[in-house]
């Protein structure tokens, strides 16, 4: 989980610059998605205060799991250390309903049936079992002023020093994904007129 968590922090800090932020200013809505997306991860990579009671909605369980159609192994079906957050509904069918009340060390078999729309033709209307192997279980980190406390605990520098509240990392945010468009836009040339 530090590696992701790692990755997501990188990634955040790669998109900004040295652009200070006013909490006053309201959010661009043509980058409130993303914004809204940025800090749903950070609030999962963020959660990090394990429990020791059996897992409820709006926790974080840190799974591996191995997917099998027809008792064989199949593409995709795989993963060690996935933070997953139980209600999200990132997985198909009942898988993260059938995680709630078992605990850390717990290994369970997750039965589901991939949907008939499903992306991959091979797998749709399919049944699965997942061997499932419940590492740690997390308390989902508030999406308030203490998301941005861990945040800053979690980096290095100065990146994010006019940044104190949540409504200023989302400002942060949205101001940094306009001015890469921006850049972007800038150092795409225009097509030119044939002569």
């Amino acid at each position: 989980m530090k590696k992701s968590l790692k990755v997501i922090i990188l990634l955040l800090l790669f998109s900004i610059s040295m652009i200070g932020c006013s909490s006053n200013k309201p959010i661009d809505p043509q980058y409130k998605p993303q914004v809204d997306q940025m800090i749903n991860n950070l609030q999962l990579q963020l959660s990090n205060e394990p429990t020791n009671k059996p897992i409820v909605k709006d926790n974080v369980a840190l799974i591996n799991y191995v997917g099998y159609i027809n008792n064989k192994k199949f593409d995709g079906g795989s993963a060690d250390k996935y933070p997953l957050l139980i209600g999200s509904k990132t997985f198909i069918d009942t898988f993260e309903d059938q995680l709630i009340n078992h605990k850390k060390g717990d290994k369970i078999d997750v039965k589901v049936k991939f949907p008939a729309d499903y992306g991959n033709k091979d797998y749709a209307s399919k049944e699965a079992t997942f061997k499932v192997t419940i590492i740690d279980v997390y308390k989902l980190q508030a999406k308030d002023n203490t998301l941005v406390s861990k945040l800053k605990e979690n980096i290095q520098g100065d990146q994010l020093k006019d940044v104190s509240t949540l409504n200023d990392l989302e400002v942060y945010i949205a101001e940094q994904l306009k001015a890469s468009t921006e850049a972007q836009q800038q150092a795409t040339p225009e097509a030119q007129p044939a002569k």
